[in-house]
């Protein structure tokens, strides 16, 4: 059938011109009208002799070329005094110049030219291109005639056992000297011929060469595994004894938590049974056999220690994570869990004791709805830790009752003679107060001291051990996020304020770090906008024409000196007198700012300046402050008992603890307490596998928010090793103390924050100190606060009050789970059998015991973040913060790639319902509902002071008008930057707005604007107090500007035009402004203020 010239025209033609598609040429070839066709008018590429004989002896000759001079001749000719008549022509003899001449010569000679590469024959003369339909140049149709190119289609060619000895000199590129390898030499004639899958195979096999799988570890070995089960197959021998490397073991472990799915997969592909696979399971998890705390599972932890030789220093942390409350009888353990009471109050030995127990479990109100667990670590990477004990909770336990589980995993320790370094925990209250009581329990105590700045640490020694307590630095640098998020707060740093608005402007610029989801509905445990929020691009962002703007001065220092103090935590490669610097700077800087709000309160309103709204939340800054004393005191502890052993500070805190949760929650999403003891296994195994690096088990991010585990299996250089291990002496820790002192001080200059009158550092570190001892001072939450952290728990949803199931019931959900959607009940007696650890290499681990430290020579030079005239070099600011900027895996800022979040109304207009959608479009009414009962409540609150204010008579000409709504309204809208009359702690003031917050449920929302004064809960103002006649000052004297976080209710008035005129120092009113002003400090006003804000 002769072929169409359609084909012919293909465009996709001229993509067929590589090695991974020149199976494709076939079928241009195949298209060509036959060499006896009239010409074309269109010029098509010569396609030269192709069918099977010319592709034989293309894929089969050596050569590149042929018809030539015959190569004795030409080199007899060529060199004469080399090849006399009586000696035979050799190449070997010949140099590289000569060897060149001479190819070039034969090339020049031949008649034709062989393509291996497309498997045709052309003229030596082709003209290339060819108006004949043929698609063959007039000199390729000569060729076809040769009588020498005939000879040598008939000759017979190289076969697989000729091969070897075709001369070396012939393969001297690298294809060819494949084509030495026989199944090579047919693979490429089958491809030349497009038989079957053919392309396929060669083009895989070609990506395989050049190296295009060497990062695909599991496809390759999956390969590997194809070729063992085809070779047994084809010899006929039986499966068994299959060899499965260490990755693939992990890899079908992981795909076998379905074992459906797994089978399916198996059936296909090959691979482990799921017997063999529980049993590698049980026999390479280091699993409790008792969730309660027990000296057993210590010392199982203390043996695995044992087999790896480490002697070093050991991590305790515990937390808490949410459970379905529900009772389920353990057969195994012998008593119904579930339960916050003992298990010997609900151990079961005869069913009809079921009733009784479940009765007393109801009416002791102690179904458990969160469970504790305690976790011991090794500090390197690639070792997971072990889970010593779950303990059922109702999330309600106190200091006490902390303090005792912890005081008994210690006295374990001790007996396991295990060196228990740092108990980590996430910052929650009782947590930490029942830290606070350890550290304050012991009659001997490490200390640190430099009397100069009268900075004295210490830490208890139990046991004969220093221990530290450390707050986790990545729920620290989330809570220094969220308290910029609350309403409730207004942060007074001097000259500056630091607030929500200005995070919601960054987001909404042009180039972004911070993207709208992280300002817009916030997750308050969101790791990735903590992460960028803190970034140095987010400080970047905020640098123009290579200054900070006036309105972000503050905002610019507390993201660096708190983003500094997170990450010198989570950092994995600055040195330790860096680290020191960042948190001593960080340490002096919060004590500077706390003692400048007291100051300010006590010399100007305490209702102005106080510990409840302007500053951050004294349990944020106990934590800060203890983060910066256990830095120094680890250091410090290193480098005196464990001077061999790298302080990896990474390690230290909840995040080990915070991974099990979260592959408990991958596991099964919502866990009730023996659900979470019983996947306990396969959650070990999973934690082994990602922290090894062989195979990555975590999952896209289909989700913006929640936490970011910085866990990726790789180890670090010896070089980041020594680093770490290289310790500070006792002139570095001074040094870096000084410089953190020193800018510390600096930045509270810039700020303005007058230090002249303050008491000395040591004065004030001292008055902190006796204060942090009284641990009722963490007990005292303001409303505002409270409000903040009930509001946090509304998106949680509600467990219903679960009804007493039967025995039966409850067997048969432990049965389900126990068969993990199989029928084999083989290996359920031996679920948690498991003692012996894994083979794994821990490189890091052999390194550390094996090699002894070789000390860095020199520390990190500090460049000086401030110029000797007091100036702000932000460009060493923004270099510091790149330097020091934390996380391994986690991307950096995205610019421009979030789309707006979705609204109530872009819900209604698109009408998609989903999960999300609905529960915002039901949060967002049920808050309209709650702004308008607040908004009732509020304005009934003050219409009877209003009215009364309203009564008193205008003074002729005085421009005054609805006194009632404190002159707002739809068409005099409160806007930020505008001017008001308040009257707040007795005094009659002019504000200027900074930001303004409606309660919403129980948060304080930003709003750009409000139309009515009863919508608002606060407003931060800048205050203006009279100072003589009509001048004003909003100075303050203990230095900065005067501000103040007021409630709505204290607006008198909002002026209708900006107020003031500058005057130096000084301002002064308008006089339109000054007259509405003069009219709300008459007697009679004044009197009826007094009485309506003392009611």
């Amino acid at each position: 059938m002769p072929p169409t010239r359609q084909k012919l025209n293909d465009p996709r033609i001229a993509r067929f011109r590589s090695l991974k598609n020149f199976d494709k040429i076939i079928d241009e070839k195949t298209v060509r009208y036959s060499e006896g066709e009239t010409e074309s008018h269109e010029c098509l590429p010569c396609i030269g002799l192709f069918g099977d004989s010319y592709t034989n002896y293309a894929t089969s000759t050596p050569s590149s070329y042929g018809g030539g001079e015959r190569p004795e001749v030409a080199g007899k000719r060529l060199f004469p005094e080399k090849f006399p008549q009586d000696i035979p022509f050799s190449r070997k003899k010949l140099n590289k110049d000569q060897i060149q001449e001479f190819n070039t010569t034969l090339q020049a000679t031949s008649l034709w030219k062989i393509d291996q590469f497309e498997g045709v024959i052309r003229s030596a003369k082709c003209t290339i291109m060819t108006t004949n339909l043929s698609g063959l140049c007039g000199e390729c149709i000569d060729l076809k005639k040769n009588n020498r190119l005939k000879d040598a289609l008939k000759s017979r060619r190289a076969t697989p056992s000729t091969t070897k000895f075709i001369p070396k000199f012939y393969f001297n590129t690298r294809l060819i000297g494949l084509m030495k390898n026989q199944n090579l030499r047919s693979l490429w004639t089958c491809i030349i011929t497009n038989n079957n899958d053919s392309a396929m195979w060669a083009s895989l096999a070609q990506m395989g060469m050049n190296g295009a799988f060497n990062g695909e570890k599991t496809f390759t070995e999956l390969a590997s595994l194809m070729l063992q089960i085809k070779t047994k197959e084809e010899a006929g021998i039986s499966m068994k004894g299959l060899r499965y490397s260490e990755h693939l073991t992990h890899f079908f472990s992981l795909l076998s938590e379905s074992s459906r799915e797994y089978e399916v997969f198996r059936k296909e592909l090959g691979g482990m049974s799921i017997q063999r696979i529980r049993q590698i399971r049980a026999s390479n998890t280091e699993l409790i056999t008792d969730p309660n705390l027990v000296l057993d599972n210590v010392t199982k932890f203390a043996c695995i220690a044992k087999e790896l030789k480490w002697e070093g220093p050991i991590l305790l942390m515990t937390d808490c994570t949410k459970i379905r409350s529900k009772l389920v009888y353990s057969q195994e353990l012998g008593y119904i869990t579930g339960s916050t009471l003992p298990s010997s109050e609900v151990s079961v030995s005869d069913i009809n004791d079921i009733h009784e127990k479940i009765r007393n479990i109801y009416e002791n109100n102690a179904l458990a709805t969160q469970v504790r667990v305690i976790v011991l670590k090794i500090p390197i990477g690639k070792i997971p830790p072990i889970v010593i004990a779950i303990l059922p909770t109702k999330g309600d336990e106190s200091a006490e009752q902390i303090f005792n589980i912890l005081c008994t995993v210690l006295d374990f320790a001790r007996q396991n003679n295990l060196n228990i370094l740092s108990m980590g925990a996430d910052g929650a209250r009782s947590e930490f107060n029942a830290q606070t009581k350890i550290m304050n329990s012991s009659s001997t105590y490490f200390t640190f001291d430099d009397p100069f700045y009268n900075v004295h640490f210490k830490v208890p020694v139990i046991h004969g051990r220093p221990l530290v307590r450390v707050q986790d630095p990545k729920h620290a640098k989330k809570t220094a996020r969220n308290q910029l998020f609350t309403g409730a707060r207004h942060l007074s740093l001097g000259i500056d304020t630091v607030r929500y608005d200005q995070l919601y402007l960054l987001a909404h610029q042009d180039k972004h770090t911070l993207l709208k989801r992280d300002v817009l509905n916030v997750d308050k445990q969101d790791d990735g906008a903590a992460y960028r929020m803190f970034h140095s691009d987010n400080l970047l962002q905020i640098i123009q024409a290579e200054n900070v703007p006036s309105d972000m001065i503050g905002l610019f220092i507390y993201l660096f000196v708190l983003g500094e103090l997170c990450d010198a935590y989570l950092n994995r490669k600055i040195d330790h007198k860096a680290r020191i610097r960042m948190v001593m700077r960080a340490f002096f800087f919060l004590k500077v700012w706390k003692d400048y709000i007291q100051r300010c309160g006590s010399i100007h309103s305490s209702k102005w300046y106080n510990m409840q709204h302007s500053i951050i939340s004294m349990q944020s800054f106990e934590i800060f402050i203890s983060m910066a004393e256990s830095l120094i005191m680890l250091i410090m502890i290193h480098r005196e008992y464990y001077p061999h052993y790298p302080l990896f500070l990474w390690e230290h805190g909840t995040e080990a603890l915070e991974h099990i949760f979260g592959i408990s929650r991958q596991v099964i999403a919502d866990f009730n307490f023996y659900e979470f003891y019983k996947i306990q296994k396969r959650v070990m195994y999973r934690d082994k596998i990602s922290r090894a690096g062989l195979i990555n088990t975590s999952r896209d991010r289909t989700s913006a928010g929640g936490y970011v585990f910085d866990i990726d299996g790789t180890s670090l250089s010896h070089e980041t090793i020594e680093c770490l291990r290289t310790w500070p002496s006792e002139d570095d820790f001074k040094e870096a103390i000084r410089i953190g002192h020193s800018e510390a001080m600096s930045f509270a200059e810039y700020l303005q924050i007058d230090n002249r009158t303050a008491p000395s550092m040591q004065q004030l570190i001292r008055r902190d100190e006796h204060s942090s001892d009284d641990q009722s001072n963490l007990e005292i939450i303001d409303d505002d606060e409270q409000d903040d952290e009930q509001c946090q728990n509304l998106a949680e949803s509600i467990e219903p009050q679960k009804e007493i199931e039967n025995i039966g019931t409850a067997a048969f959900e432990v049965s389900r789970l126990l068969l993990d959607e199989s029928d084999d009940e083989s290996n359920m007696g031996n679920e948690n059998e498991a003692t012996n650890i894994s083979l794994v290499t821990f490189p890091d681990l052999h390194y550390i015991l094996s090699q002894k430290p070789v000390h860095q020579k020199q520390f990190e030079k500090f460049d000086l973040l401030f110029t000797p005239e007091g100036f702000v070099n932000y460009k060493v600011i923004i270099d510091t913060r790149k330097n020091h900027d934390a996380f391994t895996r986690h991307s950096k800022s995205a610019f421009n790639k979030q789309a707006q979040p979705e609204t109530s109304e872009t819900t209604e207009k698109s009408g998609l319902l989903n999960l999300n959608n609905a529960n915002r479009l039901i949060t967002e009414l049920t808050i309209d509902l709650n702004v308008q009962e607040n908004c009732r409540n509020r304005r009934k609150e003050r219409w009877e002071g209003r009215k009364r204010l309203a009564t008193i008579p205008i003074a002729v000409g005085t421009n005054v008008h609805n006194i009632i709504d404190a002159n707002v309204s739809d068409i005099h809208n409160l806007i930020s930057g505008g001017y008001l009359i308040i009257y707040s702690d007795n005094k009659l003031c002019i504000a200027q707005i900074i930001s303004m917050y409606e309660k919403r449920g129980q948060r304080h929302a930003w709003i750009e604007k409000a139309n009515f004064l009863d919508y608002l809960s606060y407003i931060s103002v800048n205050i203006y107090l009279n100072v003589y006649n009509n001048l004003w000052t909003n100075t303050c004297e203990a230095g900065g500007k005067l501000f103040a976080h007021v409630p709505a209710k204290e607006v008198l008035y909002y002026f209708n035009s900006p107020s003031f005129v500058s005057q130096g120092s000084f301002y002064t009113l308008t006089k339109e402004s000054l007259e509405i002003f003069q009219h709300f400090k008459t007697p009679e006003m004044t009197s009826n203020l007094a009485k309506i804000f003392h009611k």
